[in-house]
């Protein structure tokens, strides 16, 4: 494992991905995720980002992932 102080450097870099409009606090409290869709939707918006040439994870792209996401299990959003 990486040294504590590492962690919050990597959560830095994370963070500097998101676009502004991100706000994951918000988007925690709006819409219950478990774990498994978690990873999807992290993946459905780094390969959106990749398509666009770009390494910014938008909001547009959570929220279309998580709606994605919740169809599949069967919620509504």
């Amino acid at each position: 494992p990486k040294p504590h102080h590492q962690t919050g450097e990597r959560e830095q870099r994370d963070q500097d991905r998101l676009e502004e409009q991100v706000d994951l606090a918000a988007i925690a409290r709006e819409y219950p995720i478990a774990g498994g869709a978690i990873n999807n939707i992290s993946l459905h918006c780094s390969l959106r980002a990749l398509v666009r040439g770009d390494n910014t994870i938008r909001r547009h792209d959570l929220i279309e992932a998580i709606r994605r996401e919740f169809r599949k299990e069967g919620k509504t959003v």
